[in-house]
């Protein structure tokens, strides 16, 4: 599968691979083998690919960008949806001049924003709501801290 034959030296390395003990793997293969060889870049992408299966995307990125795949660790960047991840991730495209992917990274970046003062709307709307209720309870009847009036009473009753 890996096409490493028995007489390898790297043949331990490979089943730790198939084992996915990937950190044991690397370090044989760091011990016996260039930095750039191919073998290391593909025990960090099988590495990679576990670490996004499990959901584990720090790692994941991390993984991919050691195996000099930064495309890769961009998409698993954006998985991230909230405003300081996307702005990283924004200046990592810039940085490895991954400039087909920043219009879709900008993109995403404003809805976050967007999505992020619509979030604080709601919660500071949540919060006039709560203490408008407060003000019922304490015998307001208004709701709004008397800033409406009661409406008037008709034919004296």
């Amino acid at each position: 599968s890996s096409g490493i034959n028995a007489e390898c030296p790297l043949r331990p390395g490979a089943m730790l691979v198939a084992e996915e003990c990937f950190r044991e793997a690397l370090a044989i293969a760091k011990m016996r083998l260039s930095p750039d060889d191919e073998v290391i870049k593909n025990i960090y992408e099988k590495w990679a690919g576990k670490q996004e299966r499990e959901m584990q995307f720090d790692s994941a990125i991390k993984c991919y960008l050691a195996s000099g795949d930064a495309r890769r660790a961009i998409m698993v960047m954006l998985r991230r949806k909230d405003v300081a991840s996307l702005e990283t991730t924004l200046k990592v495209a810039e940085i490895v001049k991954e400039e087909e992917m920043l219009p879709a990274i900008r993109a995403a970046l404003e809805e976050a924003r967007l999505s992020e003062e619509n979030s604080a709307h709601v919660i500071s709307g949540e919060i006039e709501v709560s203490n408008n209720n407060k003000d019922v309870e304490n015998g307001d009847k208004s709701g709004l801290n008397g800033s409406v009036e009661q409406p008037a009473l008709q034919n004296g009753s």
